[in-house]
């Protein structure tokens, strides 16, 4: 696991079954000032994978909320975990992506504005990171909503800390 710089804290998002007990889907790291928060709908897992003495989740889905201390805002997170290494999202080949490296994964990093509501449609801002890792068979794919002006470059730079396995 890689060291973690000052003013960075690592977030780990989970589900937890009785059956099947905790699976992980992702370790983020995000600066200090956003805690994590887990929304209603609750985790969706089809299926995991043990690597380094954990339960991944190989295929599924997860909805958190990032809230900022200092500005008092929240972001949407989505967390989508896809079997097979090869399953990356469509955007991941596009020419407004910045390569990363994540986990020692090659990486994408996208930050755009999106339109959503209805029947105002109100823009927000968008980062997306997606990889595939290899250890675990899986593709990933993070994305993060909030207002159209929220600084989302603090957390693309945390981005990198990320641990899939």
């Amino acid at each position: 696991m890689t060291r973690v710089p000052d003013g960075i804290r690592r977030h780990v998002l989970a589900s937890a079954n009785i059956l099947l007990g905790a699976s992980n889907f992702v370790v983020i790291a995000l600066p200090d000032r956003y805690s994590v928060g887990q929304t209603i709908n609750p985790a969706e897992v089809a299926g995991t994978h043990p690597a380094r003495g954990a339960a991944w989740v190989l295929d599924g889905r997860c909805s958190h909320y990032l809230r900022d201390s200092q500005t008092r805002e929240s972001l949407e997170l989505l967390v989508v975990s896809r079997r097979g290494e090869g399953s990356v999202p469509k955007w991941f080949g596009s020419s407004d992506t910045r390569p990363l490296v994540v986990a020692q994964h090659d990486a994408r990093l996208m930050v755009d504005e999106i339109r959503v509501g209805f029947p105002r449609r109100r823009p927000m801002a968008r980062l997306r990171a997606a990889w595939s890792c290899e250890r675990t068979k899986r593709a990933l794919e993070i994305e993060l909503l909030g207002p159209h002006d929220a600084d989302l470059a603090p957390i693309a730079e945390a981005f990198a800390l990320a641990e899939c396995h």
